[in-house]
């Protein structure tokens, strides 16, 4: 598929397309909708430990991408939870 942005989006496009594909594969691998039964908290540690093993050098998995997704996992839960959106 391909979408129409200003150029100064596109790497931003790249990433919704990453981090898409990481819930795609996640969704053979685990439970339907199971994320949303963990805590925000649950999904930062979770993000920091990518965020630490690609910092290290480790390359079994995409950790970058892996982080984003669990961020924007924690940020969703933390939004649906906040007094801010009542």
């Amino acid at each position: 598929m391909q979408i129409d942005l200003p150029p100064e989006l596109h790497g931003l496009y790249l990433a919704l397309l990453a981090i898409g594909q990481v819930m795609h594969d996640g969704a053979r691998t685990h439970p339907f909708d199971d994320w949303n039964d963990r805590p925000a908290d649950y999904h930062i540690g979770k993000a920091v430990r990518h965020i630490r093993l690609h910092n290290e050098g480790d390359e079994s998995e995409p950790h970058l991408r892996h982080a984003a997704t669990r961020l924007l996992m924690a940020i969703e839960l933390a939004e649906r939870n906040s007094p801010l959106r009542k």
